[in-house]
């Protein structure tokens, strides 16, 4: 099997600042990306008593071409209304272009002839256009509080299409997303304590839409699913932060519920193959903890990680199954600079299994590295 991926990204931006004591501010953001992903596999199975390696008995071969092209324009506006009060505004769209283009070659095991299976063979065309418009209202109250209150409007249309198929799919829809905050800033100069709620839209990767149907393996078979819908995630945080002579800590607690989750989708064929797709299968429901510090003990030396850990239970009606349990990881970075141009960076991670709603996905993993400059 043989995979490549090819990618690039152009970014451009531009601030007016309408002087100092105005506080206005206009600014415009423009990126483009571009990801080319090329994904081969060639099977060749041989008589097991006489291989001939130059005639197999049985061949498979399939190219797989994906391009993924992404364009933003997005502009905000920054207008304070007194001392205290401000107003932000903004636009943001997005053109996503997704193309895949594959192919099966077999061995026909009745005439031995290697040749293109045209019923696993096909181009897809698949366009996401987004426009959202937003706004925010920020106001302090007295000496110790601050809130802010927004909302975010997006338009998304979607379209999909087979180049072997009459009918392309469409979808379009609206959506209201608001988001609230609370903040309070406390004794301590540099903490403060902050609660939010948003509500968060995910729209599906390639790697879920892809209907590409990998077959490198006979018995485990797996593609994406191009008629998935976005997750839409209701979110509620607290955060404490504190920050003092070189030392910051950040805490986090936290609830998110989707539900309407993408999830891994199993399933097994008559042939006792094990498919693999994805669906808007799942209820998600996540509470966590996230632990955040850095600090230097010394003027040269630097040291910062992360900790996370969160309980996660999924539920679908659907599939009629249900999965729950605790996930958690915990990453470390360090470095001390010598002079002279030398320094020497350290960094260390530790990841546990994911909780699926069908088992977990295996990535337990402890990885350091040790870098001289």
């Amino acid at each position: 099997m043989d995979a490549t991926n090819r990618s690039y990204d152009l970014l451009g931006s531009y601030t007016r600042s309408f002087g100092a004591k105005s506080r206005r501010e206009w600014t415009v953001l423009a990126q483009h990306s571009r990801n080319r992903r090329d994904n081969d596999y060639d099977v060749r199975q041989f008589p097991l008593l006489s291989p001939d390696f130059d005639n197999p008995q049985y061949r498979e071969q399939s190219p797989n071409l994906a391009r993924n092209l992404e364009s933003t324009l997005q502009t905000d506006y920054v207008h304070p209304i007194g001392e205290k009060q401000t107003v932000e505004v903004g636009a943001k769209m997005i053109q996503r272009t997704v193309f895949s283009d594959y192919e099966v070659y077999r061995t026909n095991l009745s005439t031995g002839v290697f040749g293109l299976e045209p019923s696993l063979t096909n181009k897809f065309d698949y366009d996401q256009d987004v426009l959202a418009g937003y706004a925010t209202y920020g106001t302090s109250l007295g000496k110790k509080y601050t809130a802010r209150l927004g909302a975010r409007v997006e338009r998304t249309d979607l379209r999909g299409n087979f180049q072997n198929q009459d009918n392309e799919f469409r979808l379009t829809y609206t959506n209201v997303l608001p988001n609230v905050a609370l903040t309070r800033n406390l004794k301590q100069p540099g903490s403060s304590l902050r609660a939010t709620y948003s509500r968060r839209i995910q729209r599906p990767s390639i790697l879920y839409l892809n209907p590409y149907e990998n077959t490198s393996d006979p018995r485990n078979v797996s593609k994406g699913n191009p008629e998935l819908n976005a997750e839409f995630t209701d979110n509620y945080e607290l955060n404490w932060n504190t920050f003092a002579k070189g030392t910051s800590i950040n805490v986090t607690v936290y609830s998110r519920q989707t539900n309407n989750a993408i999830e891994r989708v199993y399933s097994t064929d008559a042939n006792g193959r094990v498919l693999a797709t994805f669906g808007n299968v799942a209820r998600n429901q996540t509470y966590g903890l996230n632990l955040f510090g850095s600090a230097k003990p010394l003027p040269k030396w630097n040291i910062s990680g992360n900790i996370s850990a969160f309980y996660v239970y999924l539920s679908s009606k659907t599939l009629n199954t249900s999965n729950r349990g605790v996930v958690y990881s915990a990453n470390i970075n360090s470095g001390y600079k010598l002079g002279k141009g030398i320094s020497f960076q350290m960094f260390a991670m530790l990841n546990s299994p994911r909780i699926q709603l069908q088992g977990t996905r295996e990535c337990l993993q402890l990885r350091s590295t040790f870098e001289h400059e």
